[in-house]
């Protein structure tokens, strides 16, 4: 394989960074209507839940921190998934601020249901999501999911200082934030494979235009 076209195994991007531009801007429109779909459905999973949020509590003061902390979290999914439309906008960067957001709401979050088991389990779907379907770079990601488990991990051991409780909880995050790398580690990787196959087949079939024509070109001499 030309070095152009290794792929680094902790990073799961090209070394090259020429090759890596190019896999970008060749990915980028389906991951923006990807990110665009996610954002709007994740802005209207955190409204939705306002709805269990009142069955617990009723209307109380918890109600209200909770739903502005939910509504405030999809008006800016709504925000970002409009904004990766904009020229000249870092688009990782935006990405990021969205995951980064997820990670404070979710501790606000964690802390009013008092650390629930049930809020703990979905930490770490939520992180996996944080790397699968946010379809950021991977160490973005990992920086977005670790932060999300330091901010949770403190506000489950600030409500329930518990040294076991505490241990199993970071054990959660870790696996949830292993399993998620892993897994877009091996699609990032998958992904610029399929792009070394396209730009060989494109590269060849320019060559053999370019011998074609060059055959032409002396036949007409």
């Amino acid at each position: 394989m030309p070095h152009i076209h290794k792929i680094s195994p902790l990073l799961a991007e090209f070394y090259d960074q020429e090759t890596e531009k190019r896999f970008n801007e060749n990915f980028v429109p389906a991951r923006l209507r990807l990110f665009r779909v996610v954002a709007i459905l994740a802005a209207a999973a955190y409204l939705a839940s306002i709805w269990t949020d009142y069955v617990a509590f009723g209307p109380s003061p918890e109600l209200k921190w909770l739903a502005t902390t939910r509504v405030s979290l999809a008006i800016l999914f709504v925000i970002a998934a409009l904004s990766v439309n904009l020229k000249n906008i870092r688009v990782n960067v935006v990405i990021l601020v969205a995951q980064i957001s997820v990670g404070i709401a979710e501790g606000i979050i964690q802390t009013i249901h008092d650390g629930a088991t049930g809020e703990q389990i979905s930490s770490f779907v939520i992180i996996f999501s944080l790397y699968i379907m946010a379809h950021n770079r991977l160490v973005l990601s990992m920086i977005a999911g670790c932060f999300f488990g330091a901010v949770n991990i403190v506000s489950v051991h600030w409500l329930q200082p518990s040294v076991d409780l505490t241990f199993n909880f970071v054990l959660l995050i870790a696996m949830a934030n292993l399993f998620g790398a892993l897994v877009w580690r091996q699609a990032n990787i998958f992904r610029r494979r399929e792009f070394i196959s396209y730009e060989e087949v494109f590269n060849s079939r320019a060559n053999l235009v370019a011998e074609v024509k060059l055959r032409q070109s002396i036949e007409d001499e």
